[in-house]
């Protein structure tokens, strides 16, 4: 049931970005980490994907192209799971990255990325 903390041994992440080669990358890194991994290319598929799952950790491109940016799915995710863990990325415009430090929603990882930053974020 949402809302229910989610047991600590239980690791799950979602990725949504509209590349697929950054989701095929990001699952690869968190699925070698021990956690279990589901990918998805919009935000749309993201929110539905997100309310059937139970996930600790959801990580979102600012830039998704399918209307529904990573901004505002971040936004509605936090309404559905107020304690969720939320880590945008973004490879464009520092516009995308003032919008979201603006919602409160820092701090971006900023592409390309580092595995050790993949690393550094699943241990937090």
């Amino acid at each position: 049931m949402k809302g229910d903390p989610i047991e600590p041994t239980s690791r799950r992440a979602l990725v949504v970005d509209d590349d697929e080669a950054i989701r095929r990358v990001l699952a690869r890194a968190i699925g070698q980490s021990g956690w279990a991994v589901d990918v998805v290319a919009t935000g749309a598929e993201a929110l539905q994907t997100f309310k059937v799952g139970r996930y600790n950790l959801v990580m979102t491109d600012i830039d998704l192209g399918d209307g529904l940016d990573g901004i505002t799915l971040a936004r509605q995710l936090l309404t559905l799971e107020p304690t969720l863990r939320i880590r945008l990325m973004s490879g464009t415009s520092s516009t995308h990255v003032d919008r979201a430090k603006a919602a409160g929603l820092g701090p971006i990882l900023e592409k390309p990325f580092e595995f050790q930053e993949i690393a550094k974020l699943l241990e937090e």
